[in-house]
């Protein structure tokens, strides 16, 4: 390679980096606004993974999917979720206690 094509290489690498690094800052801002805290009932309407609604509601996923698939909303073809207001809605079972 010549000293010019090299050069341009860098440039090109270092475009390519700097492209790469805004679009990451991008997705963390993105991030970081979904996780705030949401006003009153607009916060109860949020969307959560299956996985959240379950510790939310204090089950597991598969009770969730057996008792509870009423509130289970399609998201898409490989994804589910619950809405925040569903998932506190739901009752932990109690724990038994031992009677000894």
């Amino acid at each position: 390679m010549s000293p010019q094509e090299i050069l341009e290489f860098e440039e090109r690498e270092r475009k390519r980096r700097e492209r790469e690094r805004r679009e990451r800052e991008r997705r963390e801002r993105q991030s970081n606004l979904a996780k705030q805290l949401l006003p009153g009932e607009l916060a109860l309407r949020r969307v959560v993974s299956l996985e959240e609604a379950a510790d939310i509601a204090g089950v597991s996923i598969d009770t969730l999917r057996r008792r509870h698939r009423n509130k289970i909303r399609t998201l898409s073809p490989r994804r589910q979720g619950m809405t925040i207001g569903d998932a506190l809605e739901i009752e932990a079972p109690e724990v038994l206690a031992d009677p000894d």
